[in-house]
C-alpha cells in the first residue's frame, strides 16, 4: 500500500486507542491510586500522558515520548501542559480542559496549538511509569474498553 494509506491506518489506530483510554479514564474508579485522577481531565495531563505511554507500550505502539510545554495564562503567567508525541504526531487526551481554544477531547495528529506551546521531550520514564501507574492501569483495564489487554499484563 502507498505510504499515505499506512499513515491513515496508523492515525486511525492511534485515535482508537486514545479515545478508548479517554473513555476509560472518565469512568474508572481511581480511588486509592497513587495519581490524583479524581478530577480527570483537569490537572491530569501528566498522569494521562504517562498512562497513554503505558497503554501504547502494552498494545505494541512505540516511539512516543512525553512532551512538556507552556501555555500563556493571563492569571499566572504560564501553565504547563503535557502530551505525548512522535515526530509531528501529537496525542493528547486532556487538552479540552483549557478554554482558550475549542478542541475535541482527543487530539491525534499535527497540532498548531501544541506547536505554539514550544514543547520539549521529557526523559524516558516508561519503566518507572509502569510501576507508578500499575494500579491506575488495572482500573482502566477493568472498564472493559481494552479487551485485548488481559489484567495484570502491564507493558507486555
Amino acid at each position: 500500500p502507498p505510504p499515505c494509506s499506512n499513515m491513515s491506518a496508523e492515525l486511525g489506530s492511534l485515535v482508537d486507542v486514545a479515545s478508548r483510554l479517554r473513555q476509560s479514564m472518565e469512568i474508572a474508579n481511581f480511588e486509592g491510586c497513587a495519581a490524583n485522577l479524581s478530577r480527570f481531565p483537569i490537572e491530569c495531563c501528566s498522569h494521562a500522558s504517562s498512562l497513554l505511554l503505558v497503554t501504547f507500550d502494552t498494545i505494541g505502539i512505540d516511539g512516543f515520548l512525553i512532551f512538556k510545554g507552556d501555555r500563556p495564562d493571563g492569571e499566572t503567567g504560564n501553565t504547563g501542559h503535557e502530551w505525548i508525541q512522535r515526530d509531528d504526531i501529537v496525542v493528547d487526551i486532556t487538552a479540552d480542559q483549557f478554554e482558550d481554544l475549542e478542541k475535541p477531547s482527543v487530539i491525534v495528529g499535527s497540532s498548531d496549538w501544541h506547536f505554539h506551546l514550544n514543547g520539549q521531550p521529557q526523559r524516558d520514564a516508561l519503566e518507572f511509569d509502569k510501576r507508578l501507574y500499575a494500579t491506575a492501569f488495572e482500573r482502566i483495564i477493568q472498564t472493559g474498553h481494552f479487551p485485548e489487554i488481559k489484567p495484570n499484563r502491564i507493558g507486555g
